[in-house]
């Protein structure tokens, strides 16, 4: 599975950004207390997915990848890069 930054230019206070992250971070830890096997960080980046996007698992947010190439790339007669 790949990583992902939340980005993208969009911005939230200092303090927001520390009250989010204090959230999670106990929330995280609250978990990890009652027995959840993984670590503290990745307890705080499903979270963050999951109330970002109100999914209950990465695997239920749709993606969409958009790939542009030749055709020539695409069914690979050609080095062209895509």
């Amino acid at each position: 599975m790949g990583m992902a930054t939340a980005g993208g230019g969009h911005c939230a206070t200092l303090v927001q950004g520390v009250a989010a992250y204090a959230n999670l971070k106990k929330s995280a830890q609250t978990l990890k207390s009652a027995g959840d096997p993984r670590s503290t960080h990745q307890i705080m980046s499903d979270l963050f997915v999951e109330r970002l996007t109100g999914q209950a698992s990465a695997d239920a947010v749709p993606v969409e990848v958009a790939l542009m190439m030749t055709p020539d790339t695409l069914v690979g007669t050609s080095e062209q890069p895509a």
